[in-house]
């Protein structure tokens, strides 16, 4: 870059007074950084070990019951199950679209046209899949598109809510909008 020699450095340098270089050696990587660092407990471990002073205080007593100058971390989670993954791993799918504002007998209209259509641009696709094409949020509510994953039909775009007329230019809001 043109200037680069008159330009100065005015950042600290290594080694500098106030920031001194430390040079680690292969034993203070390898080994913790005092004698009562432990790795993280589990909750029954920390149930087990940890205790309580009447002021609050946690600590972890040695083998003659006097608190020592330990670190105390935050217990692991307790490792689900098998069964209890299988469960949260449904629950966490299902509840990613839970909380949508969808009118029901206007979904339904959706599914009922689309299934006509559908029959009707394709005969020869016997097999409906369908899948989300497309899907715009509008406010609290949403408007949907489906395609068929066989033939790719493509459906137009719904509206899955009541409209309002406001009076105004643009388009009508959305009911659930209004409050």
């Amino acid at each position: 870059m043109k200037g680069d020699g008159k330009r100065r450095n005015f950042g600290f340098q290594t080694g500098h007074a106030h920031f001194p270089v430390h040079k680690q050696t292969e034993e203070s990587c390898q080994s913790p950084p005092n004698a009562t660092w432990q790795p993280r407990l589990t909750q029954e471990m920390y149930k087990l070990v940890v205790r309580e002073h009447p002021d609050g205080r946690l600590y972890i007593p040695d083998a003659e019951g006097r608190d020592g100058p330990a670190k105390i971390l935050r217990p692991r989670p307790a490792t689900p199950s098998i069964c209890q993954q299988y469960l949260q791993d449904n629950n966490k799918k299902a509840s990613e679209d839970e909380m949508r504002l969808v009118h029901g007998q206007l979904t339904v209209d959706m599914y009922n046209s689309v299934i006509r259509d559908h029959t009707k641009q394709s005969p020869t696709c016997t097999n409906l899949q369908l899948e989300t094409r497309k899907v715009r949020k509008m406010g609290l509510c949403w408007q949907q598109q489906l395609r068929c994953t066989n033939c790719k039909y493509t459906s137009g775009l719904f509206k899955l809510y009541k409209e309002t007329k406001t009076g105004r230019r643009g388009p009508d809001i959305a009911s659930p909008n209004l409050g």
